[in-house]
């Protein structure tokens, strides 16, 4: 998992649980149900994937990561146009108006972590990131966490 990942906390189960992003590579409109997505997502067949709160959001049902660049969602229904850089995120339901943040981050990782039950990560509460250097995040997200800014210099 790539440093700069939103993440939720639970200080007294000492659990942490990242909210999956991808990256939209290139344009989708409105009645697409494929989605090019940068390498490297998190996001997995049988996530619930959406592009706002608020908006749709339905199941991924097929990844094909034939691609080079990019990785190609596949969703039943669409979830609606997507721009090129834009965030999709994991929605915690499903439906044409009921997509929401699968949890809601409250820092960011700090640094890249292999996933595995039981690993140790630092999440940064306060801070200045990069953010084309960070993976894609929802505008959503960037909300719920104040102390972050996502800096738009080099």
């Amino acid at each position: 998992m790539p440093a700069g990942t939103p993440m939720d906390y639970d200080e007294s189960t000492r659990k942490a649980k990242p909210l999956k992003t991808a990256e939209v590579y290139e344009n989708a409109g409105g009645s697409a149900t494929q989605y090019k997505v940068k390498k490297g997502s998190l996001l997995a067949v049988g996530d619930y994937v959406a592009s706002a709160e608020g908006g749709a959001a339905y199941a991924i049902t097929a990844i094909d990561a034939t691609g080079a660049d990019y990785d190609v969602l596949t969703v039943g229904t669409t979830i609606g146009a997507a721009t090129a850089g834009a965030a999709l995120f994991q929605s915690s339901a499903t439906g044409a108006s009921a997509a929401a943040l699968a949890v809601t981050p409250k820092g960011l990782l700090y640094q890249d972590t292999m996933v595995e039950t039981g690993a140790d990560v630092g999440i940064v509460l306060r801070g200045t990131l990069y953010a084309r250097r960070a993976p894609a995040a929802p505008a959503e997200a960037k909300t719920a966490m104040p102390l972050i800014i996502y800096s738009q210099s080099f």
